[in-house]
């Protein structure tokens, strides 16, 4: 019976050895450490310069009084839409002290000269980015059979149809910036008539219609007041005729070219909307950002490439990001950019390797 005991005795010492013995092996036995892990593709990559825009009318006019007198109040409101040479946008009343004045006139026929000038110029302009146009269909249309012959690069072709794009929107400008120094001109003729006229003594209302069609952007002297010769009137512009604006890092502005293609999200649309830039501005501005940080940044302007009935419901100063591609490739092998480490001067990456020795 004294046996039985110091065996169950010792029993009881070898297995509290074991377990002891046990649970020492487990706390200094290594453990597998948790990774997260993915797994390498290959396809399309597009690398990006994201920044918060705005889109921006590209021609806006600002309508102002050629003569000096009593402004009637003006009754168009924003959004309205205005027909050129038949929209009336506002009515001055002359007064007859300002009628009668030597210096008046005076100023008057200078503005006629200076009107005249910038009209002459205007039309050089314009006949310039005629040749320019035509110029520009020529080489798209010669790139296109050569392209068609595989004679040239995709990315030669798709130039060509960008600038012969920039010249049709340049010639656009041109023939909308000839009609305001048209009119211009013809307002200040009609001034100085009305000045020096037979009617000096009578008070006859001068008449200001619109010159281009489009829509009343902002008022900008609603109110009857008097007003002197060159005061802001009303601003006009097409909503139309939009483009984007963003400003981007000097660092991020060098590796952007014109006619890099552009991905225009958060617009409030269901679907993103396409564009191309169409310059990046060569002066820098200095900005503070929001953590009080001096940054050197510049304009990028962009054009859309989608229909206006995509973008209908875009009007002037609405908030847009873009997302300028500055590299794409149809074809690369692509990790998280988390997966990657530097060891010495270059990059790696671990792999995952299972017992028997495959990937």
């Amino acid at each position: 019976m004294q046996r039985v005991k110091q065996i169950r005795k010792w029993g009881l010492w070898a297995l509290g050895a074991t377990v002891v013995t046990v649970m020492v092996w487990l706390s200094f036995k290594p453990k597998p450490i948790a990774v997260d892990t993915a797994t390498v593709t290959e396809g399309p990559l597009v690398v990006t310069v994201t920044e918060d825009g705005r889109t921006r009318i590209k021609e806006r006019y600002v309508i102002s009084s050629p003569i000096g007198g009593r402004l009637s109040r003006i009754t168009l409101e924003a959004g309205d839409t205005v027909e050129a040479d038949t929209t009336l946008i506002a009515v001055v009343e002359p007064t007859n002290p300002t009628l009668l004045d030597t210096r008046t006139l005076k100023q008057a026929e200078a503005l006629i000269k200076a009107t005249q000038a910038a009209q002459d110029r205007a039309a050089a302009d314009l006949e310039r980015a005629k040749s320019a146009d035509t110029y520009a269909k020529t080489e798209w249309k010669r790139h296109q059979g050569l392209f068609a012959e595989a004679l040239i690069s995709q990315a030669q072709n798709e130039q060509a149809e960008y600038l012969e794009q920039t010249a049709s929107a340049e010639l656009k400008s041109a023939t909308m910036a000839m009609k305001m120094a048209a009119f211009e001109h013809e307002q200040a003729q009609a001034a100085l008539t009305h000045a020096s006229g037979p009617n000096q003594t009578g008070g006859e209302h001068f008449e200001i219609h619109a010159p281009i069609c489009g829509h009343a952007l902002r008022i900008l002297q609603e109110s009857s007041v008097v007003v002197t010769p060159g005061t802001p009137l009303i601003e006009l512009g097409d909503p139309a005729d939009l483009e984007v604006i963003v400003d981007v890092l000097s660092s991020d502005a060098v590796k952007i070219k014109a006619g890099a293609r552009v991905i225009l999200e958060h617009w409030g649309g269901d679907e993103p909307l396409n564009g191309t830039v169409s310059r990046v501005e060569p002066a820098a501005f200095t900005k503070i950002s929001a953590l009080g940080v001096e940054e050197q940044r510049v304009w990028v302007v962009i054009d859309f490439t989608d229909t206006f009935e995509k973008r209908a419901s875009l009007g002037d100063g609405f908030r847009i990001e873009p997302k300028i591609v500055i590299w794409e490739a149809s074809s690369v092998v692509k990790a998280p950019l988390g997966a990657f480490f530097r060891e010495e001067d270059a990059w790696a990456v671990y792999t995952l390797r299972s017992r028997q020795g495959t990937t």
